[in-house]
């Protein structure tokens, strides 16, 4: 059973504001930051952005939009220490500076997206979600997806392609999903790995294949590439969202590959011809007596 994603309120020591102040926990009282405090954002700092400009420092970050609401750090700075940072409830926190702490980041539910470093190792849980073209500096731990919504990788965003770039090895030892753009012009999103890719004995990849033009061309389309070696089978890798079309999962030169068919032509000079079918006798159901031929004059 994947472990429970974090409820939506944590204890902590300060509480973010939309206005960029703080509060303590109850709320009641305004408070300041200062290096080594917990903070929390939640349901209640809204879809706005909190303004990173410095180094900072802070205690475990927690970051809780809840459906349909966007969080953004956003600034010239960065967060930094030995912080811990968790991303939880099914909303999106969209991560514009460095992660330079050497704690971890957890990504109990919904989605993290980021175009920048992350420092830390990375927990990517049964129902959360990383996004966007972050490079990860640390280890990609990815505990078995609970649906194709978590255990997630997603590269990019709805509308351009995009790369994640892992610096160290990955290893599966369960289900991992990766969503996967792809244009008509062959071009794909991108996991790469500096290093090894393994898949255990109950390790899995289910590739979500979501078309950019609404169409599917033949090709050849690089989802995983490696820089080290490929252990593990083929078989353990499936495609969703591409139906009635014939493809393949090939692992050649370093990479991972879709490998599109050619799809067969429909053929032409089809006529179609309509056989009309005998007609049946009606049975009277409601006679009781035996049904028996007319004798022929």
């Amino acid at each position: 059973m994947p472990r429970p994603q974090l409820p939506p309120v944590m204890v902590t020591d300060l509480v973010a504001k939309p206005d960029g102040s703080y509060s303590d926990y109850s709320r009641s009282a305004s408070a300041s930051y200062s290096d080594g405090k917990s903070l929390l954002f939640d349901l209640k700092y809204g879809s706005n952005t909190y303004h990173i400009l410095s180094e900072m420092n802070p205690g475990t970050v927690y970051a809780m939009p809840v459906k349909g609401q966007t969080i953004t750090f956003s600034g010239s700075g960065s967060l930094n220490g030995t912080m811990d940072l968790w991303k939880s409830q099914q909303g999106t926190l969209v991560v514009n500076v460095p992660l330079n702490h050497t704690g971890k980041t957890y990504i109990s539910e919904g989605v993290l997206s980021s175009d920048n470093v992350i420092n830390s190792d990375v927990e990517l849980r049964a129902r959360g979600t990383l996004s966007g073209n972050p490079t990860l500096e640390g280890n990609l731990n990815v505990e078995n997806a609970l649906n194709y919504e978590g255990g997630r990788l997603m590269p990019g965003s709805k509308s351009e392609l995009g790369t994640i770039t892992l610096k160290k090895s990955l290893s599966l030892s369960g289900r991992m999903f990766a969503e996967m753009n792809i244009n008509s012009a062959g071009g794909s999103d991108l996991i790469h790995i500096d290093g090894d890719f393994a898949i255990g004995s109950k390790g899995s990849v289910v590739f979500t294949i979501v078309p950019m033009e609404n169409e599917v061309n033949p090709g050849k389309y690089k989802l995983i590439e490696y820089t080290g070696s490929f252990s593990g089978n083929l078989s353990s890798m499936s495609v969703r969202g591409i139906i009635g079309i014939s493809y393949s999962i090939e692992n050649s030169d370093n990479a991972i590959w879709l490998s599109v068919n050619k799809q067969r032509e429909p053929a032409s000079n089809v006529r179609w011809v309509l056989i009309p079918l005998p007609i049946m006798p009606t049975i009277n159901r409601g006679n009781k007596k035996p049904i028996t031929k007319e004798k022929q004059p």
